[in-house]
């Protein structure tokens, strides 16, 4: 693919044939977000906008499932052929924390995107667009080996969807806030109680055998152990925090009592499954708030089926699980590259930012005059408005375990997750699962 005048080959073509003729370059962009509703929507129309402001320019738009890159390895992967190339094929990408980290991985460079990706963070036009905690707390610069890659435009928060026809069923009533690690455990012991009874099997909470929900879970207990979110960022405190895990642990004991885990999780595929907890097959969901898209797709009534409740806590904690992503990310060697940046820049715009409340009920690290408190209405809005108005942008997501087990030793991600399922199937013991990471680990 190159960017020579008269490449039309495009999935999304915003130029006429008589605008055709000015066209000198051709932008090439792996998108996000095809078949979520209205994010996608929000990048065609961004496709459409810059294309307008820049009429020398073709946008070349298509998204990772006609890349075959549609899952995170396979985008980590893509990125990695690209960053091989004297000049990579495609301009702008999509990027999140956790393509980053696998490609790190994959290049066993942690810092990769100083050599390879633009950075905006000497960019005070671009800095003036984000919101001061994205600019001042590290956290944000960390997640990328050191540079703020493109705005952070996708916020999310992790959440305990449930269904309400299910919960009804069951005769339980969901805390939408304030939920406690007890008040779980009856939810799951109610569900036990209905299955036992010859009812159909209703899921506890659904799982997935490529997506291990489970450790949404485990990091929002694990952290909220403590009450301040600076201990877990600090390399230190290795006695404290494997106390912690070992309590973690020992409430994931607890949970297997009531047999939790959907008894078909290791045979289910998570892409190809997204409705089934509005098949009211299921009592709890533990996800992102992007759901709100996928189900919308799918159904536009889902949210009198489906509510958000905040996950529980062990202590009340100053941070919250959740997070933000810059989405996009500009290619170095970009032969296109000022082009390039004016569509990051466009997704800076507090007009961007404003349309991104409005089309997906999610929060954004970019600067905007709307926000989830203004719009209301229903019960996804209202929790919003809750996190955002305790947390104030406090939220993170760590996509690997160096806050639990310090930088020094390797990432256990995976490997918990597999031990938190075989704790909750009854085949191993918490202290089994703390001496089994602990073995791997060098303490």
């Amino acid at each position: 693919m190159t960017a020579c005048k008269g490449n039309r080959d495009s999935t999304y073509d915003v130029h006429s044939d008589q605008q055709s003729a000015a066209v000198t370059c051709t932008l090439n962009w792996v998108g996000h977000w095809l078949s979520e509703d209205k994010r996608e929507l929000l990048v065609r129309e961004a496709c459409k906008e810059v294309s307008f402001m820049n009429q020398d320019m073709h946008i070349n738009l298509r998204f990772p499932q006609e890349l075959n890159a549609k899952q995170i390895p396979q985008m980590a992967a893509f990125i990695v052929a690209e960053t091989k190339k004297d000049t990579p094929d495609w301009d702008v990408v999509w990027l999140d924390d956790r393509i980053y980290e696998s490609a790190s991985n994959l290049l066993n460079d942690p810092e990769w995107g100083k050599k390879h990706l633009y950075d905006f963070s000497e960019d005070s036009q671009f800095l003036a667009s984000q919101k001061e905690f994205i600019i001042k707390d590290p956290t944000y610069i960390n997640h990328y080996g050191g540079i703020l890659p493109g705005p952070f435009v996708e916020g999310f928060y992790h959440v305990l969807w449930y269904n309400v026809e299910v919960a009804k069923k069951i005769g339980i009533t969901i805390k939408d806030f304030g939920m406690t690690i007890e008040d779980l455990l009856k939810y799951f012991e109610a569900a036990q109680r209905y299955n036992e009874a010859g009812n159909p099997y209703i899921a506890p909470f659904y799982d997935t055998k490529e997506w291990n929900l489970s450790m949404l879970l485990f990091q929002q207990i694990l952290r909220s152990c403590h009450p301040d979110i600076a201990f877990w960022k600090q390399e230190g405190n290795k006695k404290q925090k494997l106390a912690y895990l070992r309590e973690t642990l020992d409430i994931y004991q607890r949970m297997a009592k009531y047999e939790p885990l959907y008894r078909n999780h290791r045979n289910v595929n998570w892409f190809e499954t997204i409705d089934f907890p509005l098949q009211d097959s299921a009592l709890f969901y533990f996800n992102g708030t992007w759901m709100y898209n996928l189900w919308n797709s799918l159904d536009s009534n889902f949210l009198a089926k489906m509510r958000p409740a905040v996950l529980p806590e062990v202590r009340t904690t100053n941070a919250y699980l959740g997070g933000y992503n810059p989405s996009f990310a500009v290619m170095k060697k970009s032969r296109n590259l000022e082009k390039a940046k004016a569509l990051i820049k466009y997704w800076s715009s507090p007009s961007l930012a404003e349309k991104w409340v409005r089309y997906t009920k999610n929060p954004t690290g970019v600067k905007g005059n709307v926000s989830n408190n203004e719009l209301g209405g229903d019960a996804l809005s209202d929790l919003m408005m809750y996190l955002e108005g305790r947390f104030k942008g406090n939220a993170y997501y760590y996509t690997n375990t160096n806050y639990l087990l310090g930088s020094n030793n390797p990432d256990l991600t995976g490997f918990i997750g597999d031990r938190l399922k075989d704790i909750l199937e009854g085949k191993i013991t918490s202290e089994q699962a703390y001496r089994m990471i602990l073995e791997r680990c060098n303490f």
